[in-house]
């Protein structure tokens, strides 16, 4: 292991470094890297090997690294480096804890969509299905995460759904695992469905009750997926 990929425990770095929108851009590719399941849960993520694939120098990998560590995206261990964090069942359950309680505040105080809002809501839907069709991880990954946030969007509480984004983050190569399978995939249509009929209906505690549904079904699904993995 080369000396840079042994850095002390990383400070709080600013989101805009030296290296500037490069690092921005690493920051942003490495985000999606791990949350598309190319970087498995606790692969050792060396800045070398990093670099040399973007074709880039270290500097702005290493500066990346520490913002993903911060956002909890990232793990670091002293003398070894950066990691893909591990997330046991039980930190799984906790992150789901979190996320139902945010979650439902939000649900809380949102305001009915638009016709227009409605409408791209149910084009995400069509793509999310179309993806399912075609079995386009990425895409299903892409487009599962929209729909999730354009109805957090009806909710003006900006600090929430940050803290919402951060959560979702951390677990979203799991996710991913999770989604490789078509009856998982089959529920999640029919269950963003119930959801959309909702918003239609404007009916408030139907709204609750299919998040909550739909929530609590992958919750356990992702941890009985930890625990085969144990």
């Amino acid at each position: 292991m080369s000396i840079s990929d042994q850095d002390p425990e990383p400070a709080a770095p600013k989101k805009r470094g030296p290296h500037g929108s490069t690092t921005e851009l690493v920051t942003r590719e490495l985000r999606q890297l791990i949350q598309s399941g190319h970087y498995s849960p606790g692969e050792h993520l060396l800045q070398s090997d990093i670099a040399e694939q973007m074709e880039i120098s270290r500097i702005p990998v290493r500066e990346a690294l520490m913002i993903l560590t911060t956002d909890g995206v990232v793990s670091h261990k002293p003398n070894q480096g950066y990691f893909v964090p591990k997330i046991t069942a039980m930190e799984m359950h906790q992150i789901y804890v979190m996320r139902y309680l945010l979650e439902s505040e939000l649900l809380n105080n949102v305001r009915w969509p638009s016709e227009d809002e409605l409408a791209e809501i149910h084009a995400i839907q069509s793509r999310l299905v179309t993806a399912i069709e075609n079995m386009e991880f990425d895409a299903i990954m892409l487009e599962n995460r929209a729909f999730h946030f354009a109805i957090f969007s009806l909710c003006d509480f900006g600090l929430i759904q940050r803290e919402i984004k951060r959560l979702w983050d951390r677990s979203d190569g799991y996710r991913r695992s999770l989604l490789n399978t078509s009856p998982i995939l089959n529920q999640v249509i029919e269950e963003h469905g119930n959801i959309i009929e909702a918003l239609e209906s404007k009916d408030e505690a139907a709204l609750i009750e299919q998040m909550a549904t739909h929530h609590k079904s992958g919750r356990s699904q992702l941890e009985k997926l930890i625990e085969k993995s144990r």
